[in-house]
């Protein structure tokens, strides 16, 4: 529900290349697609966990990559 909250939120989505999501079942889609992507060795999102409160802050990673050229 964490993740859900924070997909949802303008001040975080404005850093987002996708803005923010606007129901349950979107986030649930993406939430799936990264982990599938994931499974497969793709270009997927992390999620960033403050360790000492268990909780989701934020994301990071690639918007585009290319693998032969590493780039």
């Amino acid at each position: 529900m964490a993740w859900v909250l924070l997909l949802r939120n303008a001040d975080f989505a404005r850093y987002l290349s996708w803005g923010p999501v606007t129901s349950i079942e979107e986030s649930i889609s993406f939430l799936s697609d990264t982990m599938f992507r994931h499974q497969l060795g793709d270009v997927a999102g992390w999620g960033l966990v403050k360790k000492r409160e268990n909780r989701i802050i934020g994301t990071c990673g690639f918007t585009n990559w290319d693998p032969e050229s590493k780039k």
